[in-house]
């Protein structure tokens, strides 16, 4: 019986992923003023919202609403005051999608995968699975990685640069389908050649000075993530490679589950595909979430979307100590 398992954010927290809520407060306390494109975010924040950086354990704004009042005066094509104008606002846009990629970072490393991820993989995933995952973190692709020497995202790269160590198995992987990006793929903007870094030591050059170019045309290769704004942009086509590709899975599964999301009301798109895709599902699949929040507040909001569902009201690592091999 196939399974797709959608991974949200609450399934790398456990992990020791940054939480976007308490992001600003991580991102300081964990490296200060280190580089201009941290002092100028905490600049904006203390400008507009007030935030005091000498106020430890003081409340700041979410990083999602942070993110989407810029793009909201961006695509108005409004200033927010004399100081924040447009070309003040891109470059503070891409300051904070940066510090996404500095906090995140640290999941690329150490080269092998946490225990939680790791158990995931071997007591449950099996070749026949998928796996759609809505974070941009290398957690579960440092699993899967360890296990077969190889992930298929459901993508064509240009070129894959990887650290191959020996695997426990040599069969196909199931697909990871990452529906926001991943920290390890490179677009060029030139060409739009995508790129691969699988494994530590290739992991290294994408974080690493000098940045990497395109061995085509030597632009500057880009990340390709969609970040948590409230106005996302899935035009990209090779994110709409990968969605197609999801949705496919989501309509041949017998078994869906979901672990640590929340069914977010931002994330329209994402539930839109994922109501349309089991909708057309003709063997009606089993749904089941693992979220250790109060059981009444999120299981209600997936009875409202799906009917039916079975409730584990456990985190990632607890739900895994008791649940059958797959």
């Amino acid at each position: 019986m196939s399974t797709v398992y959608v991974l949200g954010a609450g399934a790398s927290v456990v992990s020791g992923a940054p939480v976007l809520k308490n992001f600003f407060a991580h991102v300081f306390s964990t490296y200060g003023r280190k580089s201009p494109r941290i002092s100028r975010v905490a600049d904006f924040l203390t400008d507009f919202f007030g935030v005091s950086l000498d106020c430890p354990g003081g409340e700041m704004p979410k990083y999602d609403t942070v993110l989407t009042f810029i793009d909201l005066a961006l695509n108005s094509k409004r200033a927010l005051d004399a100081k924040y104008h447009e070309r003040v606002l891109l470059e503070l846009r891409d300051d904070i999608i940066y510090l996404l990629w500095l906090c995140l970072q640290d999941t690329a490393a150490p080269e092998e995968p946490d225990s939680v991820h790791g158990k995931f993989v071997e007591k449950l995933v099996t070749n026949d699975d998928a796996i759609l995952s809505l974070n941009y973190d290398l957690l579960v692709d440092k699993a899967l990685y360890a296990r077969y020497s190889q992930i298929d995202y459901g993508l064509s790269f240009k070129e894959t640069f990887a650290s191959v160590e020996g695997a426990s198995d040599q069969s196909p992987p199931p697909q990871l389908l990452k529906l926001h990006g991943s920290l390890n793929w490179l677009v060029c903007p030139t060409c739009q050649n995508l790129y691969l870094y699988l494994g530590g030591k290739a992991l290294a050059r994408i974080f690493e000075d000098p940045a990497e170019h395109c061995p085509a045309d030597k632009s500057y290769l880009k990340g390709i993530l969609i970040p948590p704004t409230w106005i996302k942009d899935y035009g990209n086509a090779h994110m709409q490679q990968v969605w197609m590709a999801a949705e496919k899975k989501l309509r041949e599964a017998k078994k869906v589950v979901f672990i640590g999301y929340s069914l977010a009301a931002t994330d329209v798109q994402v539930l839109f595909s994922l109501c349309r895709a089991l909708h057309s599902n003709p063997h009606k699949p089993l749904i089941e979430v693992v979220n250790p929040e109060r059981r009444d507040v999120i299981h209600r909001r997936y009875r409202r979307m799906f009917g039916k569902v079975t409730y584990h009201c456990e985190t990632f690592a607890q739900w895994l100590e008791q649940v059958p091999c797959g």
